[in-house]
C-alpha cells in the first residue's frame, strides 16, 4: 500500500490507499467509460443476503467482460437466518424459506475490507474504478443519525448513504425488528442530516433508497400508489440532499398501470428526486409498464436517471433459476442495449448522461471530459396536472376501471367453503352467504371464521382490509370463532343445516392452544365439524405473522401427546390445514416442505387431515405439482385435498383457462378424496346489487372439470365427499332451546354483527345498511 494516507475526496473511498496512484485510476476509469460508451453502475450489490460474494477480483473481471466502466458499491444490509433442517443446504435467495432478514450492520465494515484487500493484491489503481456507499443501518432505530457519523469516521471516503430499504413488501415482511411494522420516518431523517454536511465533505451526500410505491396486493380499492408519501416525505425533509430510487419504486408484484406518469409528477415536484433503472425495469418485466414507457421516460428525463443492477454477490456464477433472478452479464447486456437505444433515439448527449454522467455528478466525483455530451440540455418536463391532480385522476378513474375488472378474483381468500370474516372481520352476513349460494346451485358449504386480523399501522392513512394491502403485521383474533358461533345461532333450522362451521383462531405455534380448542369445541360441541383452517405456511402471511415463530402443519403444539391432532381424532373432527408444500418463489421441481405434511399421516394415520389449496400458496408450486398429489393420496389415505384459491387458476389451468390433463387424471384417480371450494371471505354481493354473484364465479368455475370426470367421480368432487365427511350422521342442533326439547345452548339468537358489505363504486365497505340482500343489517 502507499503511504498517503488522505481522507480527501480526491482519496475516494480508502483513506489508507495512495490518493495519486486511485485518482489516476479513477481517471483512467472513466475515460474509458467514455471511448468504450460503458456503464457506471450506481448501486452493485457486493453481497448476498447470506452476506456472500464471489470477491473482488471477480467483480472486477466481470466488469471489464459485460461493459462495466465504473461502480458503487453497497453491502447488503440484511443477512438471511439459516434454519430449518440440520442437512439442508443455506438458503440460495431471501424468500428461500420462513427464516427471517435481520439487520446486518457488519456488511459495511466487510465491503470495505475486500476494497482494501484487493487494493493490497492488485494494487492501488485496481480499486480506483470503484466507490462505496454504507448501509448497514437499522431504519427502526432512532439513534441511526449517530450511526451514519460513525460510519464517516471509519470509512471516511464514502460517496452516499445506501441502499436502505423504505418499503418492500418481500423484504419488511421477513425482517425480525424495523422496517416491518416499525416507524421509519425518524431514522431516515436523521440519516439525511448526516448527509447535508458530512464531517469530510463540502458537499451533501445522496441517499440511495429501495421502497416500493404501492404494496404487493392486486385488490381493486387498492390500485394507487398508497406507499409514495414515503418518497414524499424523504425527498421534501431537506431538498439539499439527493435521492436516488432504485428501480423507480417498481416491482415485479402489484398493479403498475399508469405508473409512468406518476413518476414523472414526482420528478417534477422534487427535484432532488433521482431514479434508477434496473434490470427488471429496461427488459419490461414489470407487469403495467413497458420498455416503451421506460425509454420515453429516459427520452424525457435522462439527466435524471441512473443505470444500476440488482445482482447480489454473483458476478460469474448464474444465480438460482427457482427465483427467477438475471444473470449479471445479461443485467449487463440489457442495461447497455437500453442505453445504446436511447443514443440512437434521443442523441449521444442523452445517452452519456444515463450511462455515466448523471450518476457521477449523484456521487459528487469528477466529471470526465466528453466533447460529444458536455453540453446536455435539460429535456423540459411536461407541464400540466399536478401529481396532486394526477392522484386524484388515478382514484376516480383508473381505480373504478380496475375494480370492474378484478372484482371477482379480488374477492378471493380463505379455503375449504368460505370464510364468515375478512381480515378486518367484516363480512356480509349470513342472509348474503345463503343468497349467493342459492344462485349457484350450492346447497351446502363449510363455513369458518378468519384466524387472522389484519392491524393498521398508525403511519398509514388507508385502513387495511387484506393482509397483502400493505406490510402491516398480522395477528390472531381468537374472537373470530365466536363470531362464526353466534351468526350460526342466529340462523333458522332450515338455514343451519346448510352450513357446516369449524373453528381454528389460534396460534398452531402455542402449546397452550389445545386449551382454547377444549373450551370452544365443549361450549358448541355438538355445532363445529371440524378444525380449521388452520393457517401454518403461508405466502406473505407467515412472515407478517407479530409472532415470528413460523407456524407449521407438524408443530409441537399439534402433534404433541394430548394436542390438537389428538383431540381431533377422539372427537372425530376432520383438520383443514393451510400449509405449503414448497417455499414461496422457487422452481426447482422439488417439495421443500410435504415431508412435514408426511410427519403427520404417519404418525396420526386415524386422523382425516385435509390441505388445504393442494399445498399451494401465490409463488408456491411446481410444474409436475398433480404428480406430488397423486403420491401423496396413494400413499396416505387419511389425506383429503380441497382444491380452492391460486390453486385452480396458478397450477391446475393452463394460460387460457383450461385445467391440464395431469390434474383431471389425478382427480379421476383419487375423486373420493377431492372437495371444491369457493375461497370467498365473507363478501357475496357488492353493495344493494343482487346481478352480481361474487360466489357464483368460484363455484361455476369447477364445470369444466366436472365435465371431464366420471359421472361418479363429478358427483363426489362436487358434493358427495364434503356431504360424507361434514354432513352426513349430523344431528343438527335445533334453535328451539328447551321448550323445544333442545338445548339452551343451541337456542336461536339474534344476529348482533352488523354486515359489512363492500361499495365497488366507492371501494369501501358499508356498514349495518338494510338491503334486499338482509332486511336488517345485521347477521
Amino acid at each position: 500500500m502507499g503511504g498517503g494516507a488522505s481522507k480527501s475526496a480526491a482519496g475516494g473511498a480508502y483513506a489508507a490507499a495512495d490518493s495519486a496512484a486511485v485518482e489516476a485510476a479513477r481517471k483512467a476509469a472513466f475515460a474509458a467509460v467514455v471511448s468504450g460508451k460503458k456503464i457506471f453502475d450506481a448501486h452493485c450489490h457486493y453481497f448476498s443476503y447470506l452476506q456472500e460474494t464471489e470477491g473482488m477480483e471477480t467483480l472486477s473481471r466481470a466488469m471489464e467482460k459485460n461493459g462495466v466502466g465504473y461502480a458503487v458499491l453497497t453491502g447488503t444490509p440484511f443477512k438471511k437466518t439459516w434454519m430449518g433442517k440440520l442437512d439442508a443446504p443455506p438458503p440460495a435467495h431471501h424468500l428461500y424459506d420462513d427464516g427471517d432478514l435481520y439487520y446486518y450492520s457488519a456488511t459495511d465494515g466487510n465491503l470495505y475490507r475486500h476494497l482494501m484487500k484487493h487494493g493490497q493484491v492488485q494494487g492501488d489503481a485496481a480499486i480506483g474504478k470503484f466507490s462505496m456507499m454504507g448501509c448497514g443501518m437499522n431504519l427502526g432505530d432512532y439513534s441511526c443519525g449517530d450511526e451514519a457519523k460513525a460510519m464517516l469516521s471509519n470509512y471516511p471516503g464514502i460517496v452516499g448513504f445506501g441502499e436502505l430499504v423504505l418499503q418492500c413488501d418481500d423484504i419488511n415482511n421477513m425482517t425480525i425488528k424495523g422496517g416491518n411494522w416499525t416507524y421509519t420516518e425518524p431514522a431516515i431523517k436523521k440519516i439525511m442530516d448526516v448527509a447535508e454536511k458530512p464531517s469530510n465533505k463540502g458537499k451533501p451526500l445522496p441517499i440511495v433508497i429501495y421502497s416500493d410505491a404501492r404494496s404487493v396486493s392486486t385488490k381493486p380499492y387498492r390500485s394507487d400508489f398508497e406507499y409514495l408519501d414515503e418518497i414524499e416525505m424523504v425527498c421534501s425533509h431537506n431538498p439539499k440532499v439527493n435521492i436516488l430510487w432504485v428501480n423507480a419504486g417498481a416491482s415485479t408484484r402489484g398493479i403498475w398501470t399508469g405508473y409512468p406518469e406518476m413518476v414523472k409528477m414526482l420528478v417534477k415536484k422534487f427535484p432532488n428526486l433521482y431514479l434508477s433503472f434496473g434490470p427488471e425495469l429496461v427488459m419490461g418485466k414489470v407487469m403495467g409498464i413497458s420498455r416503451e414507457d421506460c425509454l420515453k421516460l429516459a427520452e424525457e428525463l435522462p439527466h435524471r436517471i441512473v443505470l444500476g443492477t440488482t445482482s447480489r454477490g454473483l458476478f460469474e456464477k448464474k444465480p438460482s433459476e427457482a427465483f427467477g433472478e438475471v444473470p449479471y452479464a445479461e443485467q449487463c447486456k440489457a442495461l447497455k442495449y437500453f442505453a445504446d437505444q436511447i443514443e440512437t433515439r434521443a442523441g449521444k448527449g442523452p445517452a452519456a448522461s444515463l450511462r455515466y454522467r448523471t450518476a457521477t455528478m449523484l456521487y459528487n466525483l469528477p466529471m470526465p471530459d466528453d466533447k460529444d455530451a458536455a453540453a446536455v440540455a435539460k429535456p423540459t418536463i411536461v407541464r400540466g396536472a399536478t401529481l396532486k391532480d394526477f392522484r386524484k385522476k388515478s382514484m376516480d378513474g383508473d381505480q373504478a376501471a380496475a375494480k370492474q375488472r378484478n372484482f371477482l378474483a379480488a374477492m378471493a381468500y380463505g379455503g375449504g367453503g368460505g370464510t364468515m370474516t375478512t381480515q378486518k372481520n367484516l363480512s356480509s352476513g349470513t342472509s348474503a352467504a345463503l343468497l349467493a349460494m342459492d344462485g349457484c346451485q350450492c346447497k351446502k358449504a363449510l363455513v369458518f371464521g378468519m384466524p387472522c386480523c389484519k392491524k393498521w399501522l398508525f403511519y398509514r392513512p388507508e385502513k387495511p382490509l387484506y393482509y397483502q394491502d400493505d406490510n402491516a403485521p398480522c395477528y390472531v383474533y381468537a374472537y373470530a370463532d365466536q363470531m362464526v358461533a353466534d351468526a350460526w345461532l342466529a340462523l333458522e333450522d332450515k338455514d343451519r343445516v346448510r352450513l357446516a362451521p369449524t373453528f381454528a383462531s389460534f396460534d398452531p405455534t402455542d402449546l397452550a392452544a389445545i386449551d382454547h380448542v377444549k373450551r370452544l369445541y365443549n361450549k358448541y360441541p355438538k355445532m363445529w365439524r371440524g378444525i380449521g383452517e388452520l393457517m401454518c405456511r403461508h405466502d406473505d402471511l407467515t412472515m407478517m405473522l407479530l409472532d415470528k415463530e413460523v407456524p407449521r402443519i407438524d408443530h409441537p403444539a399439534l402433534m404433541m401427546e394430548g394436542g390438537i391432532y389428538q383431540f381431533a381424532i377422539e372427537k372425530g373432527l376432520p383438520v383443514q390445514v393451510h400449509h405449503n408444500s414448497d417455499r414461496v418463489g422457487d422452481n426447482d421441481n422439488s417439495w421443500e416442505y410435504v415431508y412435514e405434511v408426511e410427519e403427520v399421516l404417519k404418525k396420526y394415520p386415524k386422523l382425516c387431515l385435509v390441505w388445504v389449496h393442494a399445498g399451494v400458496s401465490r409463488r408456491c408450486s411446481e410444474p409436475d405439482h398433480d404428480r406430488m398429489i397423486d403420491r401423496m393420496c396413494s400413499t396416505y389415505d387419511n389425506l383429503m385435498v380441497d382444491i380452492s384459491w391460486v390453486v385452480w387458476e396458478d397450477v391446475m389451468c393452463d394460460a387460457q383457462g383450461v385445467i391440464k390433463p395431469g390434474w383431471v387424471e389425478c382427480i379421476q384417480k383419487h375423486h373420493t378424496k377431492f372437495f371444491i371450494g369457493s375461497d370467498n371471505v365473507a363478501q357475496y354481493f357488492p353493495i344493494k346489487d343482487t346481478s352480481i354473484n361474487l360466489l357464483a364465479g368460484n363455484i361455476t368455475k369447477y364445470y369444466q372439470l366436472f365435465e371431464k370426470l366420471t359421472e361418479e367421480a363429478a358427483a363426489n368432487v362436487a358434493y358427495n365427499n364434503a356431504e360424507k365427511l361434514y354432513f352426513a350422521n349430523w344431528d343438527v342442533p335445533k334453535g328451539g332451546g328447551t321448550a323445544a326439547g333442545g338445548e339452551l345452548r343451541y337456542q336461536r339468537m339474534p344476529s348482533y354483527y352488523q354486515t359489512e358489505m363492500l361499495d365497488p363504486k366507492a371501494g369501501e365497505f358499508v356498514t349495518g345498511v338494510a338491503t334486499a340482500i338482509d332486511d336488517d343489517g345485521l347477521y
